[in-house]
């Protein structure tokens, strides 16, 4: 069984494989031009069956200046760049972006602050159902949860590149807006399955908050599923980091 994951997900992404970037294989259409959040997934499973960091590498170069008027997106490319960092030990590349991460984190910061339009979080209707109502409720949670997940993850690869400065900055960010959703014991009731998750995969919850999501979140079959294999994705990862296996297979 895991065999068949693995070379489903390695297919699927060499049929996204185009000259010099990864495209998207949508339901009813083939996207010619490389979507930066979407790439998130692609590039991680690429880089793992094909080693192909050069094209990642540019393929990150190219969507650096765009998150396709999806704010989550800007914080998927940091983690890319991140997975792109881990799996190639490009210290270099990684340095050279510090002023993109800036940038990018500083804009998300600024979302959560103005309550920016979202523009897009996932297809399912608990996410708003794509563009028609992408600043419900439950895609704002995930929207913050992915924020502190992604300054969390900055934080521990500042170092690796010798920015302490940065490093700071980035805990502080997280610590700054956990501080906030924490002055609410029970501030765990307000997340949907797909906002859990993104806390769930942040790996900043305590024992009791990721039990309490555990029980009413993942052990129905039925709400596990999410309308888009993009968002399946991060739920059977938060389903697996939180040690369900056998409900994630």
């Amino acid at each position: 069984l895991l065999n068949r994951m693995w070379y489903t997900g390695a297919y699927a992404v060499k049929l996204n494989l185009l000259k010099d970037y990864i495209g998207a294989i949508l339901i009813d259409r083939g996207d010619r031009h490389s979507w930066t959040g979407d790439s998130h997934i692609s590039q991680g499973v690429s880089m793992a069956v094909f080693s192909n960091y050069d094209m990642i590498k540019h393929n990150l170069t190219r969507t650096a200046p765009d998150n396709n008027a999806i704010e989550s997106y800007s914080l998927y490319w940091v983690l890319s760049l991140l997975d792109y960092f881990y799996y190639s030990g490009d210290k270099d590349f990684l340095q050279s972006c510090l002023p993109v991460i800036q940038r990018k984190i500083n804009h998300a910061d600024s979302a959560l602050t103005h309550d920016t339009n979202l523009g897009f979080y996932g297809w399912d209707e608990r996410l708003g159902a794509g563009f028609e109502n992408p600043n419900c409720r439950e895609s704002k949670f995930a929207f913050k949860m992915l924020f502190i997940q992604t300054c969390l993850r900055l934080s521990k690869a500042m170092p690796e590149v010798n920015a302490q400065e940065q490093q700071m900055t980035y805990e502080r960010l997280a610590i700054q807006q956990l501080d906030k959703i924490r002055k609410d014991s029970n501030w765990t009731d307000e997340l949907g399955i797909h906002s859990a998750t993104d806390a769930i995969n942040g790996n900043f919850l305590s024992e009791r908050e990721t039990g309490m999501l555990l029980q009413k979140h993942y052990l129905d079959p039925v709400n596990t599923v999410s309308f888009s294999p993009f968002n399946q994705y991060f739920i059977i990862k938060a389903m697996a980091a939180a040690g369900i296996y056998q409900e994630a297979l």
